[in-house]
């Protein structure tokens, strides 16, 4: 059953797409994001992670370092060996970076690495933030950092 929802309301969510004008699209991004992260918080929860780490769960913060307001991950879960920074990306996978291959566009998977390399390069930049105690709710104590991005699309060929 789940597979028939899956592909039933993805179905609808390209037919949502091409029917909006851009003001709207930006708004069901924004939508679906903010359900996406939720649906994390889910599982987090339903598999008890906070519980058998002995840690807690805390969702997305802002925080200013000089005059730069930043934000945290979407979700961290800290323990006292362990910090994970969660990183919810709801950004939908173009066909040729799905297959690992590229387009004489531009698509494909050089570009969907190039992007995830720069989110990877925001999540360090967050990780000296935790070691210097610049947000205020994590307290780092020589915890090894592990950052985790979890994508709302099938990612098919990124074991290459």
């Amino acid at each position: 059953m789940p597979d028939f929802l899956y592909g039933t309301f993805e179905g609808l969510y390209y037919v949502l797409l091409d029917k909006l004008e851009e003001g709207d699209r930006e708004t069901l991004f924004r939508e679906v994001g903010n359900v996406f992260e939720s649906y994390i918080s889910e599982l987090l929860m339903e598999y008890n992670i906070d519980v058998r780490s002995g840690g807690k769960i805390i969702s997305e913060r802002q925080y200013r370092v000089g005059k730069e307001e930043l934000r945290t991950a979407d979700w961290i879960l800290i323990s006292d060996d362990y910090i994970f920074q969660i990183e919810c990306k709801k950004r939908k996978i173009d066909n040729y970076s799905k297959a690992g291959v590229e387009h004489h566009s531009g698509m494909g998977i050089n570009n969907f690495i190039n992007d995830v390399a720069k989110e990877l390069d925001k999540m360090i930049k967050k990780e000296a933030h935790i070691r210097d105690n610049k947000i205020y709710d994590i307290k780092y104590k020589g915890q090894k950092i592990i950052n985790i991005i979890v994508f709302l699309d099938e990612m098919f060929a990124m074991n290459r």
